[in-house]
Formats: C-alpha cells, sequence, structure tokens
C-alpha cells in the first residue's frame, strides 16, 4: 500500500512523484523571480520579460525542464547504487535489515520535503529526491526478492514434488503479485484522496493575496504525507516479515564489486542468447518511452493547461484507477480472442504509438478535453503493459537464476529512464512546451513493436531449459553460457 501511494509506478521510481514535479518546477520558477505573485501560479511563467521565460541562475534551464532533469539525475545515480548495493540483500540476514532501515532513511528524506516552502529551497527539493529515489529503489529489489520464497514456503506447495511443485509455486507468485498490485494501486488512490481534500481546501488560488509560504507549503505537507504514509504502513509489514537468512557473504568478496561482478555475469548470459536480448532491447525502448509518457503528462497539466495543484491530484487519482481497470480490461481482451502475451504487448504498443501521433499534431492544445483523449489510454495500459512485459520475461528465465536476471530486468527499466527526461528537458529548454516530445515517443513505441515482432518465445524458452527434451540454441557456446549467471556465493 505505502508503494503504490508514492506514486513511483507512474513516476519513474522516486516517492511522491504525483506532487514532486510540481514543486520542483514552481521552486525553480519562483526562485529566480523579484515578485513571487507575477513570476509564478505553481511553476507557469507570467513574467513578461524579454523571453517570456525564466530560467534558474547559474544553470541556464527552465523551470519546466528542471523536473525532467532532476529526475535524469535520480535515475544515473539509482542505478549506480542498484548495481553496487542490491547482491548484499541476498546474503545471511541482511535482506530484512536493510528493508528496514532504508524505509526509515528514504521516508525521512521525503518528509524533510516539508521545508520546501520558500523558492529559494528550489535545490533541496531536487536533492531530497535524489536521495529518497535511491532509497526507494534499493527498497523495492530487497521486498522483491522475497515473493519467490514467499511462494515457495506457501502451505498449499506442502507434499508436492518435481513439476507439480514448480507449476504451484509460479501459480503462488502470479496471485500474491496480483494481489499485491491491486492492494498497491488501492493504498496509493486513498493517499490521493487524502492529500486532494486537503489541497482542495487549502490551496491558494492565483492572485495578489497569494503569499510565497501559502503557495507552496501545502503542495510540501502533501509530500510530507507521502514519507508518512510509506513508514507508518511498512511497519506492519516489518511485524509480521521473517528475516528469512540466505548464505553467508562470500569469504573474500569485494562488498562493493560484488553486485557488479553479477550484472555482468547475467548481461554476458543474456548476450549469447539472440530472443532474450532482443526483447530485452524492445524493453528498453518502450519502458523508457512508457515512463517519458508519466513524466510529461503532469507537466504539461501544469506549464501548458495551467492545472492548480489539486486538479493534478485528481488526474492522479483518475490515472491510477485508469492503470488498475485496464489491468483487467485487456486480460478479459486476451481471454476472449486466446492473444499471447507477446501479441498483447505489441497491441498496446501499436496504440500507445497513436496516441504519440495524435500528441504530436497538437491534439492536447487544439481542442477541449484533448489532455484526456489523448494521454487516457496511455495510463489505462499503463499497468497491463507492466504486468504482461514482466510475464513474458519470465519465460526466458532460467531455473534457479531468477533473482540475477530480474535485477538485470529492474536495472535495464531504470538506465533506459535516461533517455526519455533527456529528451524532455531538450525539447523544453528550445520550445518551452512538451508537444515535441511526442514525436520522440512515437518513434520509440514503433521501434520497440518492430522489433518485439521479430522475438521468438518458443525458441527463448528452449534456451532458457524452459521447454524440456529440446537442445537450447546456444547450448554448445561456453560452459559458462549453459549454466547461464550465478552468484559468487554458490
Amino acid at each position: 500500500a505505502g508503494k503504490h501511494a508514492l506514486g513511483a509506478e507512474q513516476g519513474g521510481g522516486f516517492p511522491g512523484a504525483t506532487y514532486v514535479y510540481e514543486l520542483e518546477q514552481a521552486l525553480a520558477a519562483g526562485g529566480n523571480a523579484t515578485n513571487v505573485t507575477n513570476a509564478t501560479n505553481f511553476g507557469k511563467t507570467t513574467n513578461a520579460t524579454a523571453t517570456g521565460l525564466l530560467t534558474i541562475p547559474g544553470l541556464g534551464i527552465t523551470p519546466g525542464s528542471y523536473p525532467p532533469i532532476v529526475q535524469l539525475v535520480t535515475t544515473v545515480v539509482q542505478i549506480f547504487v542498484l548495481l553496487t548495493f542490491s547482491a548484499f540483500g541476498d546474503f545471511g540476514g541482511r535482506r530484512k535489515q536493510l528493508l528496514i532501515a532504508l524505509t526509515w532513511v528514504g521516508s525521512i528524506f521525503v518528509m524533510l520535503n516539508i521545508f520546501c516552502f520558500s523558492s529559494s529551497m528550489w535545490w533541496l527539493a531536487g536533492l531530497l529526491r535524489v536521495c529518497s529515489g535511491c532509497c526507494f529503489a534499493l527498497c523495492g529489489v530487497y521486498y522483491n526478492s522475497y515473493l519467490p520464497m514467499l511462494a515457495a514456503a506457501h502451505y498449499t506447495t506442502e507434499g508436492l514434488e518435481g513439476q507439480e511443485l514448480e507449476d504451484k509455486i509460479l501459480e503462488v507468485a502470479d496471485d500474491m503479485s496480483g494481489k499485491g498490485m491491486m492492494v498497491g494501486y488501492s493504498g496509493g488512490v486513498a493517499l490521493l484522496i487524502i492529500s486532494g481534500a486537503i489541497l482542495w481546501f487549502m490551496e491558494c488560488d492565483s492572485g495578489e493575496e497569494c503569499s510565497e509560504f501559502s503557495t507552496f507549503f501545502w503542495p510540501a505537507f502533501c509530500i510530507f504525507l507521502v514519507g508518512v504514509w510509506w513508514l507508518v504502513f511498512a511497519q506492519i509489514t516489518f511485524l509480521r516479515l521473517k528475516t528469512r537468512p540466505g548464505p553467508e557473504f562470500p569469504k573474500g568478496a569485494n562488498p562493493l564489486t560484488l553486485g557488479w561482478i553479477q550484472t555482468f555475469q547475467t548481461a554476458k548470459y543474456i548476450f549469447s542468447r539472440r530472443h532474450t536480448l532482443l526483447f530485452m532491447i524492445s524493453f528498453f525502448i518502450y519502458s523508457d518511452a512508457y515512463n517519458a509518457v508519466c513524466t510529461v503528462a503532469p507537466l504539461i497539466m501544469e506549464d501548458e493547461l495551467e492545472v492548480k495543484m489539486a486538479g493534478a491530484v485528481v488526474n492522479a487519482f483518475l490515472g491510477a484507477i485508469a492503470s488498475l481497470a485496464g489491468v483487467f480490461l485487456f486480460l478479459k481482451i486476451q481471454s476472449c480472442f486466446s492473444v499471447s502475451s507477446k501479441g498483447m504487448i505489441i497491441m498496446m504498443l501499436i496504440l500507445f504509438a497513436c496516441v504519440s501521433l495524435a500528441g504530436g499534431c497538437g491534439i492536447i492544445q487544439a481542442i477541449p478535453g484533448g489532455f484526456y483523449l489523448v494521454l487516457g489510454p496511455a495510463l489505462l495500459m499503463l499497468g497491463a503493459i507492466q504486468s504482461y512485459t514482466r510475464s513474458l520475461y519470465a519465460s526466458f528465465v532460467p531455473r534457479g537464476q531468477e533473482s540475477a536476471m530480474f535485477a538485470s530486468f529492474a536495472i535495464t527499466d531504470k538506465g533506459s529512464n535516461v533517455i526519455g527526461p533527456t529528451v524532455i528537458a531538450i525539447v523544453n529548454n528550445i520550445t518551452g512546451g512538451y508537444r515535441g516530445v511526442f514525436w520522440y515517443l512515437l518513434f520509440a513505441f514503433g521501434f520497440a513493436a518492430f522489433l518485439l515482432y521479430f522475438v521468438d518465445v518458443e525458441q527463448g524458452m528452449r534456451d532458457a531449459g524452459k521447454i524440456t527434451g529440446e537442445v537450447p540454441e546456444e547450448e554448445n557456446d561456453s560452459t559458462e553460457d549453459e549454466t547461464g549467471p550465478s552468484s559468487s556465493g554458490e
């Protein structure tokens, strides 16, 4: 419940994404204006100076490009942190210890946003996002690593052996994951309702009577509530979750390089399997694209449509509901027409490309309700495409190597997020808007669908040894490639 309340699924993997984009842009705009009420309305620049656009002193960037730049920095730091420290959770009892410690530290970083009620604190909002985002990313790795262990220890698996046991574990894991997503979205919606009500009654309307404090404090307070929400609900988990220790830390291993070694071994395995590699390239492209959609949507509301913070929270609420409904909708479509997971992803990528074409043609600004017409379908597909992607990738994962392969999956997802924020920042800096971003998204979704079309799922399963009695395509490459990636502790 706490994870989705952070807005991480719709915001590039950092806590409080729904509110942080808005506050960062507002602080950045107000931070270099002599008259706050003249220069900002939650980040919208109305100061009619030479170009009509403010820039952050010393950086030369517009307020609208500041949030995606911060996200870019956050993503880069997250990747480094994941590569260095993810492996720690697999050894001894560190998994739960690190999960608890990072939850406390990360939630405190989020709560410190309450001090960002002055435009001079625009830099602090960005710094806190980077720090809390790193803690959140590691927490995600450690809590995800519990899923296969919990599924294997489930009471319904008792007495089962062989293939029957494996099938039951996969069934239990899918059930746990699905229920977790439903509970998570429910938690996110609950906090959005609370914060939306606060902003509805307390948010200062634009005008001469709005002070800087009243303009910035209530959005900052909502981010503070995100940190509280994360920490409070986590305590329920910590009270009931067992330590479930792993093997001892390998003797002689360097703690700072172990994670990098594991990642290298996994990457070497993936590069030796053509269809797995082709899928990963496609996923790298379209995961960046749909995360860019989530990044640019609140910025368009804020900068071009002049939606106030309360309205942005309402739209985030509707987005969460749409994502949850989309999961059930596309499952129903798949069931009715017997479409494979690969086919469902390609279909959604084509729909994403159509949405991007409409955005690039200016439909959002041209007609009333254009924002919902263009981005509504995108949010409807967001949860579904993530679900089908994980399911399809699982087909390519060799037995016994799930943790290493899914760590690579997470790093690929994070790594791809470097491109989208860069494009958004460049487009906004050059044009002062975001319309040009959709032409990049059109290419990304289209090219990703093209690559995915050539992925042979059945051959990928043979390569992973999922289909018994078949010889993997690269069986004779090397002994190391046959066994795939393994941890240094084995």
